[in-house]
């Protein structure tokens, strides 16, 4: 059984970017866009590409989904085999798909109020 996989990626061009010939750019965009369609073709959504120099340290933001871990790190490898992480420094993070984004929340406040409880221990707000 799959899992759907979300993926918030940050990323900025390092300085090395800068200093290609255009056609060298050029023929790197193209493959890292060839990457990103096999990731589609396999399942992949990406959602939109954001810019956020202004509120964050990164110039874009990604929002992606993927069928499996497998779609994602092929992506991942690919996009490192094609000299991506030469050119451009990420941060990313990613996590499963849940129903109820408050379940776990929930779970962890209620073992908290039980153990106070048995401590005999007031509530916030008491």
């Amino acid at each position: 059984m799959s899992e759907r996989l979300g993926w918030v990626n940050f990323s900025r061009p390092r300085d090395d970017w800068y200093y290609l010939s255009p056609a060298d750019r050029e023929r790197l965009l193209d493959t890292w866009q060839q990457i990103h369609a096999a990731a589609e073709a396999a399942g992949a959504q990406r959602f939109g590409v954001y810019e956020v120099r202004a509120s964050t340290r990164w110039a874009r933001l990604a929002v992606w989904e993927f069928p499996d871990l497998r779609v994602l790190t092929g992506m991942v490898d690919a996009l490192s085999d094609a000299e991506y992480y030469r050119y451009f420094a990420e941060e990313n993070a990613f996590g499963r798909e849940i129903d109820d984004p408050f379940a776990n929340y929930m779970i962890a406040a209620d073992q908290t109020a039980s153990l106070l409880e048995d401590q005999g221990g007031a509530y916030l707000g008491d």
